[in-house]
């Protein structure tokens, strides 16, 4: 982008956050004085957006490849058009020059059917792999996956049942690592996991999930998400979460299907109504060319761009970090990821 051009994009990009935020059904309809300092920070962050360099194009994924600091690529490994094996090779730059690596190989398992069932994942300095296994039901259908660590904790549990009109998950679980406040990173046991640390659970009433339930290690129930449809189309999603005997709203989502049936626009409000999250979805000949997600009143924005199904390219705005980080991907020709590069990089103040 041109410098002399900024002023012309500043008022694109002025009308399109101001459509995001004063143009919605809710701020149509409803009697609620919103926060103007929060919406304005949307507005005001994609104004230092622009600001923070003469190269940067909005409506055009731009990549500045002498800045690159993380390189990986994917090699594969087939028997007939089956991948049997993935190598991902990590390089970290500085000033061009390579100053970390690591080889990450994943071998796939197949039954005799053709479906996968594992996946084991061992870096160059790893003794044992990560797996990740996958169970169907006599039907052929995906009913399970787990990923179990080297040190053989299940951190990923997930359960799907199938109902007409697709697959759902009803159960998962994940565990994470226990670090205690101001904790050094490097007297970490990276060996031990926490018990279950959360858990969700989803209640179906037809094809619709209409509840999600999420707990904690202590089998609480920390939040609740309802939904609501219009006929097939997700229409409004209810967080609450809970605090003692008292329940909350955490915040409330919104879809709009007037651009696409399939990838609606949203935006959520919190329980004074006020603008938390937007996403936006752009179309070109039909195609999803790019997408816009704002989360956390405007402190963090992401932008991913598309070509055809593919993505190519990612830019995440941290407001409060006042940094962009770019990320580019490309593909072999049989669409199997080749190459990520990215780089951290701050705007102008």
């Amino acid at each position: 982008m041109r410098c002399q051009d900024k002023r012309h994009v500043i008022l694109q990009l002025f009308k399109l956050v101001t459509d995001l935020l004063r143009s919605t059904p809710h701020a149509r309809t409803q009697k609620v004085k919103p926060n103007l300092n929060r919406s304005w920070n949307l507005i005001l962050l994609f104004w230092v957006i622009v600001l923070s360099s003469c190269k940067e194009q909005v409506s055009d994924f731009f990549f500045d490849p002498s800045k690159i600091s993380e390189h990986t690529t994917f090699i594969y490994h087939y028997d007939a058009n089956r991948v049997m094996s993935q190598v991902s090779i990590f390089h970290m730059l500085m000033s061009g020059l390579v100053v970390d690596s690591m080889v990450t190989r994943t071998e796939f398992v197949y039954n005799n059917k053709g479906q996968l069932i594992r996946e084991e994942e061992k870096t160059e300095i790893s003794e044992e792999p990560t797996i990740t296994e996958y169970h169907y039901a006599a039907n052929d259908s995906l009913i399970s996956e787990m990923t179990i660590r080297p040190e053989g904790d299940t951190s990923y549990w997930a359960v799907y049942e199938y109902f007409p009109d697709g697959r759902r998950m009803i159960f998962n679980r994940s565990l994470i690592l226990h670090v205690e406040p101001e904790q050094d990173l490097g007297d970490i046991d990276f060996s031990k996991y926490d018990t279950i640390q959360e858990r969700n659970e989803f209640d179906y009433v037809g094809n619709e999930c209409q509840v999600q339930r999420e707990f904690d290690l202590q089998n609480n129930l920390i939040r609740t998400i309802t939904f609501e449809y219009r006929n097939i189309e997700l229409m409004k999603e209810t967080h609450f979460t809970y605090l003692e005997d008292k329940k909350m709203i955490e915040k409330t989502k919104f879809y709009d299907y007037s651009k696409s049936s399939i990838k609606p626009d949203s935006y959520a409000l919190d329980h004074r109504s006020d603008t938390i999250e937007v996403t936006r979805n752009e179309f070109k000949n039909g195609l999803l060319s790019s997408l816009i997600e704002a989360y956390d009143y405007g402190a963090s924005v992401i932008k991913t761009f598309f070509e055809g199904d593919k993505e190519i390219g990612k830019i995440s705005y941290d407001r409060q970090m006042k940094s962009k980080y770019v990320t580019l991907h490309e593909y072999y020709e049989n669409g199997k990821l080749r190459e990520t590069k990215s780089y951290l990089e701050e705007l102008n103040k």
